[in-house]
């Protein structure tokens, strides 16, 4: 049971959310990381010049100059590791840590769940895409709507190639062959430029930022961006990385609604996960899933030959996914950096529990002006996220 508030800022009787365990559409958004020095040196192997370029020094000249690309940009090689998956239907997001496997605690997002892909000797990548798989299976149906932005050109060919490249089974909403046909996709990038701008009409590309700038949706890209997260991923500041991936998610949710006619509460609405609404894990509870990271082969092959077992070794070590180097040892600048990371995280909590309790538009309006001042609020993206949230509901409210 959660209140909600009515147009008039007036808190209306309390009513329950039903959620099904089936989602009607689920965005997605994958974050990775930098990819090992193999899997850069493979890309550069295959790398060819123009038919028309034949001067060995000028073959060699652009060699190098494409090495250097292509290492600046390994996070969007099919080998580099995925950091993270981030999954949002209506009421509820899941986030799955493939990092670090920590469970950790997001300010402001009480309402989302995290699958935490603890280790067990088994790269956690791996873990991770066993839990997604099991999840899908779980909530996701073939009508279930797949929403993200350049979904189908980026987040769906690199989920696919993990899969292949752990030698995983393919969780069904990712195999583009099934009977049923292709899972349904709205991919943001496309449908935006296609029906809803004469300026930008046609065009391949329009970012995350625009569409939502265009649209007045909060995001978070003037404090983290995309380009950011294969550095921090190397610092691993893991906690971070999934913020920003939520916030993406959830600005991608709300253009989908905005280009699809649908409506959509605000996120200050969902439910707590604490609360009696089931979570991901109570879908979870009793299935026959096998336990995460101990699924050694999990696709319905015959055993391998000791020739296929070696290939495969080496197949899986040319696009594995090496671990950052450790840090040297910065102790004084690592808890100073801890102590910052706690007071933004009880800040922007203390910020976004006054904004739910806030019952009229101007002490909401005066909530969002004492924030956006806050230098510490201004570090978090998801406090940021939603006092843009709240600055428009109060806005509505203030009418």
């Amino acid at each position: 049971m959660i209140p909600i508030q009515t147009d008039t800022g007036q808190a209306a009787q309390p009513v329950s959310i039903a959620i099904n365990p089936v989602a009607s559409y689920c965005v997605l958004d994958i974050e990775t990381g930098h990819a090992s020095q193999d899997v850069i040196d493979a890309a550069v192997g295959r790398w060819k010049p123009a038919p028309n370029v034949t001067k060995p020094e000028t073959i060699e000249a652009q060699r190098k100059k494409a090495a250097v690309k292509i290492a600046e940009k390994s996070a969007l090689l099919d080998g580099s590791p995925i950091i993270c998956v981030v999954a949002a239907m209506p009421y509820r997001a899941t986030l799955f840590n493939g990092a670090d496997g920590k469970d950790y605690q997001i300010p402001g997002a009480g309402f989302a769940e995290m699958m935490a892909c603890a280790d067990s000797g088994i790269n956690l990548e791996r873990n991770m895409l066993i839990a997604l798989r099991h999840w899908a299976a779980a909530v996701l149906s073939a009508e279930t709507i797949l929403v993200g932005h350049n979904l189908i050109g980026f987040d769906l060919p690199r989920l696919r190639a993990a899969y292949l490249r752990h030698r995983l089974l393919m969780p069904q909403f990712l195999n583009p062959i099934r009977a049923e046909g292709p899972q349904p996709v709205f991919d943001t990038m496309r449908e935006f430029p296609r029906y809803f701008t004469a300026d930008r009409h046609g065009e391949k590309f329009i970012s995350l930022a625009e569409v939502a700038d265009r649209l007045g949706i909060p995001q978070a890209k003037e404090i983290v961006s995309g380009a950011d997260v294969p550095d921090l991923h190397a610092a691993g500041k893991i906690k971070e990385i999934l913020t920003y991936c939520l916030v993406d998610v959830l600005a991608t949710r709300a253009i989908y609604l905005l280009l699809s006619g649908q409506d959509g509460p605000p996120v200050s609405s969902w439910p707590a996960r604490h609360t009696e609404e089931p979570t991901v894990s109570d879908l979870l509870k009793g299935t026959d899933i096998p336990p995460v990271g101990y699924e050694q082969c999990d696709l319905n092959t015959p055993d391998l030959t000791p020739e296929q077992q070696k290939m495969t070794a080496t197949i899986t070590h040319s696009v594995g996914c090496a671990a950052p180097p450790p840090a040297p040892d910065q102790s004084d600048q690592l808890a100073a950096g801890l102590q910052e990371t706690a007071l933004i995280d009880a800040q922007a909590e203390e910020f976004c529990q006054a904004m739910e309790q806030a019952g009229d538009g101007l002490t909401l309006l005066r909530l969002v002006e004492r924030a956006e001042g806050d230098a510490l609020l201004k570090k978090s993206p998801m406090a940021m996220f939603r006092v843009s949230e709240a600055a428009a509901i109060a806005r509505e409210r203030v009418k």
